[in-house]
């Protein structure tokens, strides 16, 4: 009895925390899902400030729906990785994408000088753990400003 009633709460929890705030923001309506980029954002929360040069206010852990072709975001972004926060304010990532659907996480290397990365992963995000190695499919580093 005492499992099904964990196993119960268990579902409960996975169910809510699947749709917290992973409404896709769309910037394009009329173009067709299949045509565009669909970028996952599941690890980070983000507050995207430009997007190629245009002034927006998104504030996103989740799905962005853009135009394929050269993407230039400007963001301030927080995520959690075991006992660290890592932020970042103004951060410019820059990448062309086809049409397709990707998923993005940040990494971060400290050898005496930090990098800092956003690896880019093709398909969706996977239900549980980060993306395998073999979707990679790009990296864009960038400076945190301090």
């Amino acid at each position: 009895m005492n499992k099904l009633k964990y196993l119960f709460i268990f579902g409960i929890v996975l169910l809510f925390s699947s749709c917290l705030n992973m409404t896709p923001l769309v910037f394009d309506e009329t173009l067709a899902r299949e045509d565009s980029v669909v970028l996952n954002f599941p690890y980070c929360e983000m507050t995207i400030t430009s997007y190629n040069g245009i002034t927006v206010d998104w504030r996103r852990r989740g799905i962005l729906v853009l135009p394929p072709g050269d993407i230039e975001l400007t963001f301030d972004f927080a995520e959690r990785a075991g006992d660290f926060i890592y932020t970042a304010k103004d951060v410019s990532f820059r990448y062309r994408f086809e049409a397709g659907e990707y998923t993005l996480n940040f990494v971060t290397r400290v050898d005496g000088n930090e990098r800092w990365s956003f690896n880019i992963h093709s398909g969706k995000p996977p239900t549980m753990g980060y993306p395998r190695r073999e979707t990679l499919v790009g990296n864009s580093p960038f400076y945190r400003q301090r």
